[in-house]
């Protein structure tokens, strides 16, 4: 299976110039990318915590369809063994 979130260091907030930029920012949606940009628990040289971004994608319906009648079927294998 593959992911579907995935987590990186922001390109350009955490260069000098752009950590600059992100700290001035005053609007916290615009700040923060309602969401999508977030402080990590590590910190950089400077000892200021990394700028990262955060992304995701919805599975498509058909791979949920398919999880779910691979567990179906998982739960059909498993009663017919306790019998």
């Amino acid at each position: 299976l593959c992911s579907n979130k995935v987590t990186l260091d922001h390109p350009y907030y955490n260069t000098e110039a752009g950590r600059k930029e992100w700290e001035e920012l005053e609007d916290e949606n615009v700040k923060y990318g309602n969401g999508m940009i977030q402080l990590s628990g590590k910190t950089n040289d400077k000892g200021e915590r990394t700028v990262q971004v955060h992304a995701s994608i919805d599975l498509p319906e058909r791979f949920m369809e398919f999880l779910n009648r691979s567990k179906e079927e998982a739960d059909k294998n498993l009663d017919e063994k306790k019998e």
